[in-house]
């Protein structure tokens, strides 16, 4: 029956979805800009939702497609903008005609109400049309969601991937809307989605006809609307049916990797999408002032393909509170005060017991926060934190948008001297790393030449996954930092990682530090060791995503290519290519859909020594096993002559109710000593989330003989679930990040919750991010 439904909505979703994202997706990204919306609009939701939709009202409709078409460009929005302040204007002139004495007629006051849903209407196409640009890469970008998905999942074919999209990112999207709430608020949520759409019918008509359009009839406009809003309630009534018998279906098996960057994929994922449109109301706030732009497509450089780079950027630090509940004896939760900032998408504890919590999205460009686990531990309520927050000092009227900066998405201890650690920021929208201490930038080392526009190609997204180690031994860390996603000399998305020579970095600090300054430094300068995408590994149409992880032991470099399901093994001191393993029996140069992958080495690799044996651990979060769909898994192999070889797939069960874990979220070493790692995966139970413990060096004492045979066993359970997600509060993303501390006697978890407030699409301000803090033996 299930199915069935499924398939009756998706014949209706297809009649509405021809070139946009979903319904769904749009009226989501624009309840996260709720927040920003002009005062005297925030109320007007019926308004504001239905021209978040409205684009692609006639798309397949009545054959009218070329009037939605119109709709999905600034010159719609323009001719809208100046109705409106015309009806404005005679409104005030009305008004300015009562005496003191007079009050306004029941007609004048809803005259006035009839003009800000109009307004609000026109904000909500504003959303749409933004957040299309980027979802689809209209504006000839090749680096948008729509041409990955194609080359990973779709054998290249862009219409396939677009058609899969636009369905998928709304059936991917509502059931974590939906998930892990108490009745009241699934009521409230679905109330949200059932709110009556209201149309400036006449409005529309009037501004078709300024731009030249054959007139429409009202019916017309009725009947192609609500076509939109009653498709919107059949996929609010599958996803529900779905999640009673926990089966999330064909989107989720089909594409795991869709699932995983859907709201951050870093050009058409859901949080670039609301950034640039948050930066582009500034100048649509400026048009209703009445200062309009001749060209309308001036009103965000992502229609017109500006390649002016943002002018200024600089750091301050301040105080900041956040905001500590109580979770259960031996756990709380801290959070954020800021909607939209993901507040706690990274996660590192330095040796001094100070904790930074990355914020990527906090204030548009990022933020990292630092305090103590002891504050944590000791206060409730409210707490000062230390923040860390870029700042822009151009408009983007004043120059082109950029890749989101995303300044605190990745953070990593790094030690450059004995009894010296500081803390490594990532910024991979502008390729830079910043280096910390005691609250304050000390340095930054900038990739020169760095791709940033917004959509552009090139050497780009340095620091998207970030790591430190000591590779001679001598107490200097060198730094690890990887792009999947650049491009190398024209191969679109490659991927390739660098080695930073720490000792190189801390002389240019030491230089700096004489003039009390920032140093900057440049990343050329500092550059130990390059690793590329050997030439047999190169696949048709590109897109390798070499270095999604990346891992060293004593001789090896271990460093994934997700693409192929593959894991590439270097020599370490040589940076010569040596083997490579798969979860799959492919040829070398085959491309592997997530699906059939599970997602092998794309969100970790960790690597450790036991005894006389050095091992690997590589994630698998959206494996299938058994009957467990998407549970999660990680694969443990041991280091064999030039390569790994297979020990045991550790996974959190293998029956139903453990279908969507997503077992290998994210995963650290708690103990080098006994390598016991913790492992989380954000979907346990409902979309909860949970982090388990895992021994491995238990599992080699039972699993490799002492003549170095390996069992025949093949799978191995993790039981040991030692924090679970709380209840009732939604999605969170429960353990993106892990981190771990002491306090006085005790150890303490901590788990990233970045969006904490999912489901809050009623009042965005709450979409925040937390994190847990858990007592752990």
């Amino acid at each position: 029956m299930l199915r069935i439904i499924s398939f009756l909505v998706l014949l209706l979703l297809l009649s509405v979805h021809c070139l946009a994202a979903g319904i769904s997706v749009h009226l989501t990204i624009a309840s996260r800009l709720h927040p920003f919306l002009p005062m005297d609009i925030r109320f007007k939701y019926s308004s504001y939702l239905a021209g978040a939709f409205y684009p692609d009202a006639f798309y397949g409709c009545m054959g009218k497609s070329d009037y939605a078409e119109a709709a999905h460009w600034p010159p719609f929005l323009a001719k809208a903008t100046e109705l409106y302040l015309e009806k404005l204007n005679r409104y005030l002139s009305k008004k300015a005609q009562l005496t003191k004495i007079q009050q306004a007629s029941a007609e004048l006051e809803q005259e006035f109400d009839e003009l800000m849903k109009f307004k609000a209407f026109i904000y909500g196409i504003f959303t749409h049309q933004v957040a299309d640009v980027s979802w689809h890469s209209l504006r000839g970008s090749h680096q948008g969601l729509l041409p990955f998905l194609a080359a990973a999942e779709f054998n290249g074919s862009v219409s396939d991937a677009h058609t899969f999209l636009d369905t998928a990112g709304d059936f991917i999207l509502l059931p974590k809307m939906f998930s892990n709430l108490e009745t009241a608020d699934q009521d409230k949520l679905e109330e949200y989605y059932n709110t009556r759409w209201s149309i400036p019918i006449n409005d529309i008509i009037e501004v078709y006809n300024r731009l030249g359009f054959p007139s429409l009839f009202k019916s017309q406009v009725q009947i192609c609307v609500l076509r939109g809003y009653a498709a919107l309630q059949g996929e609010t009534s599958t996803v529900k049916t779905a999640l009673s018998v926990r089966s999330l279906g064909y989107y989720w098996e089909h594409s795991p990797l869709l699932t995983e960057t859907l709201d951050d994929y870093f050009y058409g994922g859901i949080d670039e999408m609301i950034r640039t449109t948050k930066y582009c109301m500034q100048n649509l706030n400026r048009w209703f002032n009445g200062d309009l732009d001749e060209d309308s497509w001036l009103v965000c450089s992502i229609f017109n393909g500006s390649k002016k780079a943002l002018l200024y950027e600089d750091f301050r630090t301040e105080g900041q509170t956040l905001q500590i509940s109580q979770i259960d004896t031996g756990s709380k939760t801290l959070e954020s005060i800021i909607p939209d900032s993901l507040f706690g998408y990274s996660l590192t504890v330095l040796s001094d017991g100070t904790l930074a919590v990355g914020s990527p999205s906090d204030g548009g460009d990022g933020a990292i926060y630092e305090l103590s686990i002891g504050q944590i531990i000791k206060s409730s309520g409210l707490v000062e934190a230390r923040k860390i927050s870029l700042t822009q000092d151009v408009v983007p009227s004043e120059a082109g948008l950029r890749y989101p900066p995303r300044f605190g998405f990745k953070t990593a201890p790094w030690t450059l001297s004995r009894g010296n650690e500081y803390l490594a920021v990532s910024e991979p929208g502008s390729s830079k790393i910043y280096i910390v201490s005691q609250g304050i930038i000390i340095a930054s080392i900038n990739f020169e030449n760095a791709a940033t526009s917004l959509g552009s190609s090139g050497l780009k997204h340095y620091g998207s996954h970030l790591y430190t180690y000591d590779e001679d031994g001598d107490g200097i860390e060198d730094l690890v930092l990887s792009s999947p996603t650049t491009d190398i000399n024209g191969k679109l998305q490659q991927g390739a990682v660098f080695v930073l020579n720490g000792r190189s970095v801390y002389r240019k600090m030491q230089f700096g530090k004489m003039f009390h300054r920032c140093v900057m430094i440049k990343f050329s300068d500092v550059v130990k060791k390059v690793y590329r995408l050997p030439d047999r590994f190169e696949l048709e149409g590109n897109r390798e995503l070499f270095g999604d992880g990346v891992a060293f032991t004593k001789n090896f470099a271990l460093i994934s290519m997700t693409s192929t399901s593959s894991v590439i093994v270097f020599d370490r001191h040589t940076a010569r290519y040596l083997s490579s393993i798969s979860s799959l029996d492919i040829a070398a140069k085959t491309r592997a859909t997530s699906g059939e992958s599970g997602l092998f080495a794309h969100n970790f690799i960790l690597t450790g020594k036991h005894n006389h044996l050095e091992w690997a651990l590589i994630s698998a979060s959206g494996e299938t096993v058994g009957d467990c769909v998407m549970c999660g898994a990680a694969y443990l192999y041991i280091t064999r002559g030039f390569g790994l070889q297979f020990v045991v797939k550790i996974v959190p069960g293998q029956i139903s109710f453990f279908s969507y874990s997503m077992f290998g979220t994210s995963a650290t070493i708690s103990d080098v000593s006994t390598g016991t790692v913790i492992i989380s995966g954000s979907g346990y139970d409902g979309f909860k989330g949970a982090v388990w413990e895992v021994s491995i060096c238990r599992i080699l004492d039972s699993w490799v003989n002492q003549d170095g045979t390996i069992r025949n066993e093949k799978i191995f359970v993790a039981n040991n679930i030692i924090a679970i997600g709380p209840s009732g509060i939604g999605y969170t993303e429960f353990g993106k990040s892990l981190a771990l501390s002491k306090h006085g006697n005790n150890r303490y978890l901590i788990v990233g919750m970045p969006r904490y407030g999912y489901y809050r699409v009623s009042d965005g301000s709450q979409y925040k991010g937390r994190i847990g803090v858990f007592e752990v033996e």
